[in-house]
């Protein structure tokens, strides 16, 4: 079933005068377009989500086509990992399968360049998710590059900017000394214990890994995986897709309208 949704300004001129249409309204801030706005002057975007499509209407005088969708673009890049590049293995056997220096480096130039070319629209609020994107996609080709290389050369953890976040990990793996590294493991396993559905299942896995001939590959793997990583990627930047960057883009519309398919 579809849902019809209409948004923006063009909702107060009529609303006194005409029924509402089959479905259900919705209101919303319309930002810097406010005021008269000439039907000469009146462009369309046509766009569309996840659920939905979309028909929005928005002011030539202010705003060019090419920019709406150039912060249409900004927008879907908030929320989730910038490079597509595998830098993290769960197994012994998917350290071979990491993507190499070579692809990652490709990708970022590529990705970082096409990020900085995007026209969008000369607002200071989209000018600075732009460039909160440009930090986050550098700190994300850092961590990476790091991790790819750490499972097979754990030194690297030591010589970079992110080495004072985890130094009690880095040290464990870094040392030599197989003590060290055993019991970071168990600490590692018993602190995802805490927040695992299955706890159960990460200490059968952890007594039988400890007791494989390679358990040292097995204690670098988790606590890079799901140690370093993890907290280095707690303090790196990142533009979450919230509600108030969402309402944001809608407010750069006069009017929305939208048809949605049920989830």
């Amino acid at each position: 079933m579809r849902i019809s949704f209409i948004s923006g300004l063009f909702l107060l001129v009529f609303a006194a005068c005409s029924a509402p249409e089959k479905g259900t309204s919705k209101g919303k801030n319309p930002g810097k377009q406010t005021g008269q706005t000439e039907k000469d002057s009146i462009g369309v975007l046509n766009w569309e989500s996840e659920l939905c499509q979309h028909k929005s209407t928005f002011n030539t005088s202010l705003y060019r086509e090419e920019e709406l969708r150039g912060t249409l673009q900004l927008l879907r890049m908030t929320g989730g990992v910038l490079l597509e590049v595998k830098d993290v293995a769960f197994k012994p056997d998917q350290i071979a399968d990491l993507s190499s220096l070579e692809e990652l480096d490709q990708e970022y130039r590529e990705k970082k360049k096409q990020l900085q070319n995007l026209k969008i629209v000369a607002d200071a609020y989209w000018v600075k998710v732009k460039k909160q994107l440009v930090l986050a996609m550098k700190d994300e080709y850092d961590v990476s590059r790091i991790s790819i290389q750490a499972y097979t050369n754990p030194n690297i953890l030591k010589r970079n900017r992110f080495s004072k976040i985890c130094p009690d990990l880095i040290t464990a793996l870094t040392s030599g000394d197989t003590s060290k590294l055993m019991a970071a493991w168990k600490t590692q396993v018993e602190a995802q214990c805490k927040h695992n559905a299955s706890p159960e299942n990460l200490i059968r896995r952890f007594e039988e890994e400890s007791q494989d001939p390679d358990w040292a590959l097995y204690a670098r793997i988790e606590l890079i995986t799901f140690g370093w990583n993890n907290r280095v990627n707690d303090q790196i930047v990142h533009v979450a897709n919230d509600q108030a960057i969402n309402d944001k883009f809608d407010q750069l519309f006069l009017e929305t309208r939208s048809e949605c398919e049920e989830p």
